[in-house]
């Protein structure tokens, strides 16, 4: 837990805000209210999406893209357009 005293002095889980950014940017999370699929990608552009806007250069997001495929199993549906995906409306 993040206390206000914390905050207010620009630190963040004990990382400076200031100085430690690209450190504070790799503990934070993305976690909208609402549906973050655009119909208009595949899942491999998707996944090479965010792990770019994450700071992931195009070749590390390349390769977070083949192993997130392979951990969940979505290799067969990379080149698929998520509104093809089960679960879109």
């Amino acid at each position: 837990m993040v206390s206000v005293k914390q905050l207010s002095s620009h630190w963040l889980s004990g990382l400076s805000r200031r100085r430690q950014v690209e450190e504070v940017r790799k503990s934070m999370g993305f976690c909208p209210q609402f549906n973050v699929l655009y119909e208009s990608l595949t899942v491999a552009e998707h996944i090479l999406f965010y792990a770019q806007l994450k700071g992931l250069t195009y070749e590390q997001a390349v390769e977070e893209m083949e192993a997130m495929l392979k951990a969940t199993g979505m290799g067969p549906k990379k080149d698929s357009l998520t509104k093809s995906l089960s679960g879109m409306t």
